[in-house]
């Protein structure tokens, strides 16, 4: 809700910082509203499928949002899916039911962000699992060795 407001700041700051006026801070709340007003434009030659990869595409994301906890609360729905797996199909499928000579450019782009994508999310999750799992077992050691009594350790010396 917030997001074109800040999206709005960012820009009437850069525009500041380059000499310029810059536009009105609320003008991407503006161009939301008339997006919104406009009706859809369909070509002749799409059929269902592509009316229907928006909509699915917000449902798996609407659904994948119900899997996910919330601070102390359970999630609402807990089962394994690959909803947003499902929605990039469904996006890939809609871009190649257009008709255009382009739809093959726009499938293979989704396709190839999502192969660039999440072998790099992967691995970064996996790194970040590393590193907090191996901050837990340094500050175990190093809790263990504040108990120790250095008097037997001199004892031991000798």
């Amino acid at each position: 809700m917030f997001a074109p407001l800040l999206l709005g700041i960012i820009n009437r700051t850069k525009a500041l910082f380059a000499g310029r006026r810059g536009m009105p801070l609320f003008q991407l709340y503006y161009d939301v509203w008339k997006l919104l007003r406009k009706g859809a434009v369909y070509s002749r030659t799409t059929t269902w499928i592509f009316r229907a990869g928006p909509i699915v595409g917000l449902a798996a994301v609407v659904a994948a949002m119900a899997l996910v906890p919330f601070g102390k609360m359970p999630a609402l729905v807990a089962f394994p899916a690959y909803l947003l797996g499902l929605m990039r199909f469904f996006t890939m499928i809609a871009a190649l039911d257009t008709g255009s000579s382009f739809e093959g450019m726009g499938a293979s782009r989704e396709v190839q962000f999502s192969a660039l994508i999440e072998p790099a999310l992967g691995v970064l999750l996996d790194v970040f699992v590393a590193v907090f799992v191996m901050g837990i077992m340094i500050f175990h050691i190093s809790r263990e060795f504040d108990h120790l009594d250095t008097d037997q350790l001199s004892t031991l010396k000798e």
